[in-house]
């Protein structure tokens, strides 16, 4: 199984009184290729917005050629087309990571992979623990986050031992990094994260948020660290 990831907002205890939360979106396709037609089909329908969205900043869109979606680019008319389009076939299934920068022990994100890595576990052994994802082999995707590359290989070990020690996966797991302009799906959950985030700082996407779980396509909201709700 393919499980595609991406983040908006910045983990940090910090600067958590301007930077308040980070989402990552975890994208699990239940018809991969179908999925990857709708992001062009998307695309296309949509070209002349996101061109106008993109502002010239080269996010989108460079040499005026299409390159990749950008969730941060997008206004609230086209993060409601997003979901209007793409939650409407179930192609997909969404699980999000909430983590409230304000709740964070000082310190923790004194080495910010490590912290990520640390979140990306506890997630996924919830949601196997849970039986909300099924015990079988995994790919895990992510964009690059400008990871070095002695610590790309660290995320695959460390979660490979710690499922086995304690039982939690019984199967492989793999982890790849890509350049976001090379994976469709790393994209869509981009979109999905800034949607999220982009609600938590506004409380705008309420309808979207609630669309998206009541059809099914939102299973969870895994919440860090926890404080007695796993909701938005």
């Amino acid at each position: 199984m393919d499980l595609y990831f991406d983040e908006s907002g910045t983990l940090t205890q910090r600067y958590c009184e301007t930077n308040p939360y980070f989402i990552i979106a975890m994208v699990r396709p239940l018809d991969k290729d179908k999925l990857k037609r709708a992001y062009k089909r998307f695309i296309q329908e949509n070209l002349d917005k996101l061109k106008r969205l993109d502002n010239g900043e080269n996010k989108m869109f460079k040499d005026g050629k299409f390159v990749e979606l950008k969730g941060s680019q997008f206004n609230r008319e086209m993060r409601q087309e997003f979901v209007k389009y793409f939650a409407r076939n179930n192609y997909f299934q969404l699980y999000y990571i909430l983590v409230d920068n304000s709740l964070i022990k000082p310190h923790f994100c004194d080495n910010t992979a490590r912290a990520f890595n640390y979140i990306i576990k506890l997630s996924l052994k919830f949601y196997f623990n849970k039986g909300l994802l099924p015990d079988e082999d995994y790919n895990l995707q992510f964009d690059e986050r400008n990871e070095k590359t002695e610590t790309k290989h660290f995320l695959e070990n460390y979660l490979r031992t710690e499922f086995l020690l304690d039982q939690t996966l019984t199967h492989e797991i793999h982890v790849q990094y890509f350049d976001s302009a090379d994976n469709m799906l790393v994209q869509v959950a981009d979109v999905l994260a800034n949607i999220l985030y982009a609600h938590k700082r506004t409380n705008a996407y309420l309808r979207e948020i609630n669309y998206l779980y009541q059809n099914g396509y939102l299973k969870y909201v895994f919440r860090f660290p926890y404080n007695g709700n796993h909701g938005v």
